[in-house]
């Protein structure tokens, strides 16, 4: 039943036939707060601010936010996500991305492997066409990303 109650409110609350970027704040944290009254555990990186404080509602993807990204046959795990830093440098995983820009590992959102951008799992047993991505703050804005799973790929370019 809580399931159900949480599918209702990610359905009511999102259009899921068009790819929609939602950094909203606010709703955001109503979504992270549903789930914890439905005591449905969501593996937040610990260095994304437990506030939002980055996420500024531009409906854009940029460096800190925690967005909610809705796309129809997004699958919600197995996610690989490549950047674009550099033009020149080509597409690259986030690990070679890291090194490319000599950070430490210790600044990645969620290890070496994930260290710019990480999926949330919703932890939802069915598919919602719904998934929660974090990045970085270290993310130098104008980096662009093409993330893929199985059964689908998105990309875009991180603004500051």
């Amino acid at each position: 039943m809580k399931k159900l109650l949480l599918i209702l409110f990610i359905f009511l609350s999102f259009n899921s036939n068009a790819f929609v970027i939602n950094d909203d704040k606010n709703t955001i944290l109503s979504l992270i707060k549903t789930f914890e009254l439905l005591n449905i555990p969501l593996d937040i990186p610990h260095n994304i601010d437990s506030k939002l404080g980055f996420n500024n509602g531009n409906k854009r993807v940029s460096p800190g936010e925690l967005i909610l990204v809705n796309r129809e046959n997004i699958d919600r795990d197995n996610f690989t996500c490549l950047l674009k830093i550099f033009r020149e440098e080509g597409w690259q995983s986030q690990n070679a991305a890291r090194r490319t820009l000599g950070m430490n590992s210790k600044l990645c959102v969620n290890g070496a492997k994930e260290c710019f951008i990480s999926m949330v799992n919703l932890n939802m047993e069915r598919e919602t066409g719904r998934i929660l991505m974090a990045v970085s703050t270290w993310t130098p804005p104008g980096t662009e990303y093409r993330c893929s799973s199985y059964s689908d790929t998105f990309e875009g370019i991180i603004i500051d």
